[in-house]
């Protein structure tokens, strides 16, 4: 047991590091880890993801916030927040009432092409909002809360973290800097993950004694990580992002391809065998 909680704290320190750094949640590589290294079954896992995440994001925000030389846009936050409470209750109330193939794909392809905006510079013809109508005072507020409810929707019903969608659309919808994208990306995060954490823990689903490792831990990787991340260029930042953006977008996109051939093979291989 002890040596298993060792690798829990490694883990949750290098997924602090990287998350803080970049400004992404985590649970993309959080809870695929905990279940096939971990051995916790699903729910259990995303559970202990949203517990670490949590005091990760408030970690690195807060250290990014100190150290940001560029004033933090409040207001749009502010906003996006509310959006994103109201997304993610919608988004709890139809996960249990639509099935969702194609969604996994879908989001795999989307994590690809930021990816490659990201890394290469490739133009992303609609993202920003300038392009679509910088006349209207009222805009930018408009398009962050309907992109608020969308990533709690996306949220819930696709199980990932939402930063890998908060930071691009900030860079290249918002337009601001990475380093201010980061913050607000993790600023996010914390309300929306803490949320989570609570219910999980009221429900019984959260393992007091694996967190009790994992948060700590965390919590010292998301520090280093959010310090090293404010000392790099941005086209730096930019770039991990988009490179770890293409790293998982591709695997998701091969591993739900790879499901739906086998569902649809062995439905086969059924139906020849009852003929």
């Amino acid at each position: 047991m002890a040596a298993k909680h060792r690798r829990l704290g490694l883990l949750a320190a290098g997924v602090g590091f990287f998350s803080a750094g970049i400004g992404i949640g985590g649970g993309a590589i959080l809870v695929p880890a905990l279940v096939h290294l971990g051995k916790f079954d699903f729910r259990k896992a995303s559970s202990l993801s949203l517990a670490t995440i949590a005091p990760i994001s408030l970690i690195g925000a807060a250290t990014h916030a100190m150290l940001l030389k560029e004033h933090l846009p409040v207001g749009i936050l502010a906003a996006f927040l509310v959006a994103g409470a109201i997304g993610v209750l919608l988004g709890s109330l139809l996960v249990k009432r639509l099935p969702t193939p194609g969604f996994t794909i879908a989001f795999a392809l989307f994590l690809l092409v930021v990816g490659l905006k990201m890394t290469t510079g490739w133009q992303l013809a609609g993202m920003s909002i300038k392009a679509m109508g910088a006349g209207l005072n009222a805009h930018a507020y408009l398009a962050v809360a309907g992109f608020g409810v969308a990533v709690g929707i996306t949220s819930s019903l696709l199980g990932v973290g939402c930063g890998l969608i908060i930071v691009p659309f900030c860079v290249y919808a918002l337009g601001l800097n990475i380093h201010v994208a980061i913050t607000f990306s993790l600023i996010a995060m914390f309300f929306l993950t803490s949320g989570g954490a609570w219910g999980r823990h009221r429900e019984g689903l959260l393992d007091g004694a694996a967190a009790s490792k994992m948060i700590p831990a965390a919590l010292v990787g998301a520090v280093l990580g959010a310090i090293v991340s404010s000392q790099l260029p941005e086209l730096v930042l930019r770039q991990a992002f988009g490179i770890f953006l293409l790293v998982l977008g591709t695997k998701n996109l091969i591993e739900e391809i790879a499901r739906v051939v086998t569902e649809r093979t062995g439905g086969l291989r059924y139906a020849k065998a009852d003929d």
